[in-house]
């Protein structure tokens, strides 16, 4: 991926801190860029058909969803920047799982996100 890419999204990668977020890293996201899917949504979809095996002839309906997440999910809030967490955003969320019973009780809000990946 372009360095061009990562400062659009003015984001920067940073190595995993700890034993847990290597082993993510290395089990779920090994070759996974910033912005990938983002930046080519059918090339995501052909990548991801090939290693998921019971989707082979579904390109275009994986691509469909795709780009349905880089318009929906993945785009950042007005004012914030990809990847950044908005805490009063969590803080209704967690309100929202604690009354459905999602979650049994609240937890200090800070020990649900972090920011110190986005710059």
């Amino acid at each position: 991926m372009s360095l061009a890419l990562i400062e659009a999204a003015d984001m920067r990668l940073a190595a995993p801190a700890n034993k847990n977020q290597q082993l993510d890293w290395e089990t779920w996201t090994p070759s996974t860029k910033i912005g990938e899917i983002m930046a080519d949504p059918e090339k995501a979809a052909k990548e991801y058909v090939a290693a998921v095996p019971q989707h082979a002839g579904k390109e275009k309906a994986m691509e469909a969803i795709m780009r349905r997440y880089v318009a929906q999910v993945y785009a950042p809030a007005a004012g914030f920047k990809l990847g950044q967490f908005d805490k009063a955003r969590m803080e209704k969320v967690q309100k929202f799982y604690v009354d459905s019973q999602i979650v049994e009780k609240a937890v200090p809000i800070e020990e649900t996100f972090t920011n110190q990946f986005v710059q």
